[in-house]
């Protein structure tokens, strides 16, 4: 079933400011169990540095650790990251993490990385990971800041009616974002 998620994309990509370059974002929704938070922040912190390199690389454009509101085990997932790609097959593909890793920590051992990189995963559970195509935009120089707020709306379109809800859309909601 095709997800549109036209309003957190205005909000994301607006500050990317590549006008016209398609993009693709992977939102991983992760989950954390209440003892493993501070776990979970060590791996972030790694990964991080790995995430530069990797956008030094040509790799990604950008990418993004959000706090889920409210928080807590209950909710179901307490972080998202959102990674940006110019080219769907490197969004699908995820890149060679060990090599932007090695590249970030040039002073770890292959055996080091390879140990940090395996517990990291036992900090977190990847619970839903989504594909999407940026479809729509604001043009503006919005700068999104650490400790930005977003409201995220997922919508979904009838069956056989995708075109209807994508127009419907950039013709009656687009203009009113981008006035606002």
């Amino acid at each position: 079933m095709r997800k549109i998620l036209l309003l957190v994309t205005f909000a994301l990509l607006c500050s990317i400011g590549m006008a016209q370059q398609e993009r693709y974002l992977v939102f991983d929704f992760m989950k954390v169990a209440d003892d493993m938070e501070n776990d979970y922040w060590e791996t972030e912190t790694f990964f991080e540095k790995i995430h530069e390199q990797r956008l030094k690389d040509g790799e990604i454009l950008g990418w993004d650790l959000w706090s889920l509101k409210p928080g807590g085990s209950e909710q179901g997932y307490q972080y998202l990251t959102v990674t940006i790609y110019d080219d769907p097959v490197k969004a699908m593909a995820n890149g060679d993490v060990f090599a932007a890793a090695k590249k970030a920590y040039p002073n770890m051992s292959d055996a080091e990385l390879k140990a940090e990189l395996k517990e990291s995963v036992g900090s977190r559970e990847l619970s839903k990971r989504i594909f999407m195509k940026v479809i729509a935009a604001t043009k503006d120089n919005f700068k999104m800041d650490v400790g930005t707020v977003m409201r995220m709306n997922f919508m979904e379109a009838v069956e056989g009616k995708f075109d209807e809800y994508e127009k419907a859309e950039m013709e009656l909601f687009l203009p009113i974002h981008q006035k606002s």
